[in-house]
């Protein structure tokens, strides 16, 4: 009738914009707030440690023209794409730290909507999917990841694996017959092996892939598709371990073979799953029975098959918060699965729960986590204000840091040589300034 309003799907249609169109970009903006909310305080954090070491680096390894010697450094060229971007940043930007953390909830965000993205396979589908990507914008357990800059190869890997992925399962659902895919997801793969060394663990996963799309690919294909990316997987594991004796980690005592790996899966997992997938779990088992079994299988297998890189650690039980990046993907498949499930019975219950899951996140991270970056970040900020005021040599009589931090911070953040930095007591009265960091970290 004349004059009656149009409603939302008329206004849509005179403006041009499909329902699907619309929906889809209220999601990917819904997932910038959130990431926002959940870590708008971690981009005022000054660099942290490591930042300076990795920023450092980057000026050696980063340039192309100097891209020989980055594939030539055993440890680095595992992480030759964070080398090249951090190297862009400090070009564009120098030592300002807002780019640095910019970049990060940049990617943060971009896998966000990754994950987003798997909603277009039926077995997932759009609500799962949009549930899961919320709850991975605000979880706080791989807040490391986000929050460091120098963790920056742990979202590289999460963003080229999830490409890789993404790719893989749309050739599997085009039978094995567009061979484009298979390009994509072995070019997005070797991006993501030449991350970080974690990379490997995407290999089972495409497995993983297989085993739930099974019926709409012969496990003879399959498997002869797995061959490329299998070589890949053996020749990039033959470079690392023929360069050993020249990576630091075969010979610091962080990783090691004989490490009880299980134990730090189990307590890694564990970690995990306390409160939200635990929650979710139980929630899926009692609303979904039939289904709840093979989604909870996929989330468990995501992250068991994930962490297992990780899990050679020697300095601690269970994997650190930057390595649960990826395997939370899997943690994330569980909320999402278990979201869909409440909404199926009540959307004012699901809607509920999503906001206590907002509100538990972003409190910790804001409140509890940022006072501990704020701690980590103090006693490189203390040395380069004493660098700018300094005349001679300095002594570091207590330092929390490697050697090499301290001297990568006075050199980039300060701007004075490195030689002026003493560790050794005996040094002590040559110092102009003594350094002292009696707190822990």
């Amino acid at each position: 009738m004349k004059g009656q309003p149009l409603g939302y799907q008329g206004e849509l249609r005179v403006l041009g914009i499909s329902r699907h169109t619309a929906v889809t970009g209220l999601s990917l903006f819904g997932l910038v707030l959130l990431s926002v909310l959940a870590y708008w305080r971690s981009v005022g954090l000054p660099l942290i440690s490591d930042d300076y070491l990795v920023i450092g680096l980057s000026r050696d390894l980063g340039p192309m023209e100097r891209w020989g010697a980055l594939l030539s450094d055993a440890l680095y060229r595992n992480r030759a794409t964070s080398m090249v971007i951090t190297w862009w940043v400090y070009q564009w930007f120098g030592l300002e730290p807002f780019p640095y953390n910019f970049v990060t909830l940049g990617l943060h965000v971009l896998n966000t909507w990754l994950i987003l993205a798997f909603g277009f396979f039926p077995r997932i589908g759009w609500w799962r999917a949009a549930a899961a990507a919320a709850f991975f914008a605000v979880y706080e357990g791989h807040q490391e990841a986000v929050i460091w800059f120098s963790a920056l190869p742990e979202l590289l890997v999460f963003s080229f694996g999830l490409v890789a992925l993404w790719c893989w399962m749309r050739w599997l659902m085009g039978g094995g017959r567009r061979w484009g895919w298979m390009v994509g997801a072995g070019g997005a793969y070797a991006l993501a092996l030449f991350s970080k060394e974690s990379a490997v663990a995407m290999l089972p996963v495409f497995g993983l892939a297989w085993w739930v799309e099974r019926e709409k690919l012969a496990v003879g294909r399959a498997l002869g598709a797995m061959v490329p990316l299998t070589l890949m997987t053996m020749a990039y594991a033959a470079m690392v371990f023929l360069g050993k004796q020249q990576n630091q980690h075969f010979h610091d005592g962080t990783f090691s073979l004989a490490a009880p790996f299980w134990v730090t899966i189990g307590n890694s997992v564990g970690r995990m799953m306390w409160f939200w997938g635990g929650v979710s779990a139980a929630l899926l088992l009692w609303l979904r029975p039939k289904e709840a079994r093979g989604w909870l299988a996929v989330g468990m297998l995501w992250m068991v098959m994930t962490l297992v890189p990780y899990s050679f650690v020697t300095y601690q039980a269970r994997v650190p918060s930057r390595h649960t990046y990826l395997p939370s993907a899997g943690l994330a498949l569980v909320v999402g699965g278990a979201m869909w499930a409440v909404q199926a019975r009540s959307r004012r219950a699901a809607l509920g729960l999503a906001c206590l899951m907002v509100l538990h996140n972003c409190a910790y991270l804001s409140f509890y986590k940022h006072k501990q970056y704020v701690k980590r970040a103090r006693p490189t900020e203390e040395l380069i204000e004493l660098g700018h005021r300094a005349t001679g040599p300095i002594y570091l009589k207590s330092w929390p840091y490697s050697r090499s931090i301290a001297e990568y911070t006075l050199e980039l953040g300060a701007g004075k040589p490195r030689e002026w930095l003493l560790f050794e007591a005996t040094q002590e009265g040559e110092a102009a300034h003594v350094y002292s960091w009696d707190g822990d970290i």
